[in-house]
């Protein structure tokens, strides 16, 4: 799957992430239709997120289907 990553300030791009294997047997998948940044991710850009690493995933805003 596709995935947005953090790499840097100002440097976040599109990347593959390997499948994720779900523990509770209860979980879902979604098939993502929309997606956009939060609010938030603007401040990696400003450098006022002193805890994001690099490699992290950046997105949780989005609208799927089952």
């Amino acid at each position: 799957m596709k995935a947005l990553f953090y790499h840097s300030p100002k440097d976040a791009h599109i990347d593959d992430k390997p499948p994720f294997h779900f523990q509770n047997p209860k979980a879902v998948i979604l098939r993502v239709t929309s997606t956009a940044i939060c609010g938030s991710h603007l401040h990696l850009d400003h450098r006022t997120v002193p805890r994001m690493q690099q490699g992290q995933t950046l997105g949780h805003e989005f609208i799927g289907i089952e």
